[in-house]
């Protein structure tokens, strides 16, 4: 019998933070994924993706030129692509209802949001090893059924044409869609790839994770002036906005400071500022008009906390910090 192992598994990680990537690789080398590939560019990935089969790709949705969507459309829809069944978890900061959604309906796996931690890394694989859905090839769309149970008897109309495939490699050999569309049973390569019999926790235990998390941990001094530069970054673009340049570059360098200030923050445990960023974000995103009255104060409010917090090196909400986000709630919610 195989003997179960983790160094068959490949892994691409597309994520244009090279932080962050690195902590993602060296996560998933410390719980036993020796076999990982990182490249930052959506480009890139595509023209690995063109050649090379993977058996899991963990990709960020903010990639140049182009976004993690079209990444995994590329992926399902492609023509002739090599990998279009192979899991993906998109990893990424950016994590509204709406963001999620329109990741599904792309065709992912799973979602997880930054901040992470490895132990919520770890559960998203788990899921995807453990729990496969079946999978659905149509012109308009490929991925896992997006109903996480099918129900038993659906009507003739709901069914779609079933067809398992005359390869175990699903993952790697599913056809390109077309206009009769199939839902192909579920596939469990990921485990026999793994030579898996029991659970993917009897091979990465909670010891290993811990100690995946500690590595993590240790990283605090780099970590704070990685947060730093992020806010520099933010408060450099909207100091061209109170200028009077609110321009489409100004106003995305704004609002990818924030997203990333709040990721990394949030992974080292600088729960407040994290929240504080979490929260411009939001107004930004939903709400924010440079030309409205008020709406620029509240954002020079958030980055003046988000100095402070970080000045004193906050990793927990006290509760000055708590009621300062719920202060800044409020005012937002009345512009």
């Amino acid at each position: 019998m195989k003997k179960p192992s983790l160094e068959n598994v490949k892994i691409l990680v597309v994520d244009g933070d090279i932080q962050i990537s690195g902590i993602v690789k060296q996560s998933l080398k410390d719980l036993g994924f020796e076999n990982c590939h990182y490249l930052r560019t959506y480009t890139d990935a595509v023209e690995f993706l063109q050649t090379q089969a993977i058996d899991l790709l963990i990709t960020e949705w903010v990639l140049r030129p182009s976004d993690g969507l079209e990444l995994v459309r590329h992926v399902r829809l492609g023509e002739n692509s090599l990998n279009r069944g192979v899991p993906i978890i998109m990893l990424t900061a950016r994590g509204e209802i709406a963001d999620i959604q329109a990741a599904r309906d792309a065709g992912i796996t799973e979602f997880l949001i930054k901040p992470f931690t490895v132990k919520t890394l770890f559960d998203r694989i788990e899921h995807v090893v453990e729990n496969p859905r079946w999978f659905v090839v149509s012109n308009s769309f490929v991925g896992p059924d997006r109903r996480r149970k099918r129900k038993a008897g659906a009507s003739q109309d709901e069914r779609r044409r079933r067809q398992p495939l005359p390869t175990s490699k699903q993952g790697r050999d599913i056809p390109n869609p077309s206009q009769s569309p199939m839902i192909l049973p579920p596939d469990f390569e990921l485990r026999r790839t793994m030579g898996l019999v029991g659970n993917l926790s009897d091979l990465i235990t909670a010891d290993m994770i811990e100690a995946a998390q500690r590595s993590i941990d240790a990283m605090q001094e780099e970590s704070i002036q990685w947060i730093k530069e992020d806010l520099v970054a933010s408060e450099r673009a909207f100091i061209q906005i109170e200028a009077g340049d609110a321009s489409e570059d100004n106003l995305d360098q704004l609002q990818m400071g924030v997203l990333s200030l709040k990721s990394r923050a949030g992974i080292f445990g600088y729960r407040a500022a994290s929240d504080i960023a979490q929260l411009l974000y939001s107004f930004l995103r939903n709400s924010y008009d440079p030309h409205k009255t008020g709406h620029n104060p509240i954002v020079r409010q958030c980055i003046e906390a988000l100095k402070i917090v970080l000045a004193r090196n906050l990793k927990l909400q006290e509760s000055m910090v708590t009621e300062l986000i719920r202060e800044l709630r409020q005012t937002m919610q009345r512009l």
